[in-house]
């Protein structure tokens, strides 16, 4: 498989991304899909979230990646908080 066709096949934005917004031509859509169907009740697909990076396996590259995950779910979660009056119920999943 030619790499752009590998790099096409996991495809994600960059960033926090609703799994329903990823073309369902993508790995990561149809995994969000499986355990969604799989457990629908804990995963609802129309909450089922992904984070899109560069996935470069060095060191820094995936040290950054998780400082802006963790940014990231800081701040949805202050805001949720905000809105809700309670903090979310946060699952990670890596793939």
């Amino acid at each position: 498989m030619p790499d752009w066709a590998f790099s096409n096949f996991f495809y994600s934005e960059p960033g926090l991304n609703r799994a329903s917004s990823i073309d369902n031509k993508y790995y990561l859509h149809t995994i969000a899909k499986t355990v969604s169907s799989a457990d629908y009740k804990n995963y609802p697909f129309e909450l089922f979230y992904l984070f899109g990076w560069t996935g470069e396996l060095s060191s820094k590259d995936r040290e950054e990646a998780a400082k802006e995950l963790y940014e990231t779910l800081k701040k949805q979660s202050l805001e949720y908080k905000k809105q809700y009056g309670n903090l979310p119920k946060i699952t990670l999943i890596n793939t």
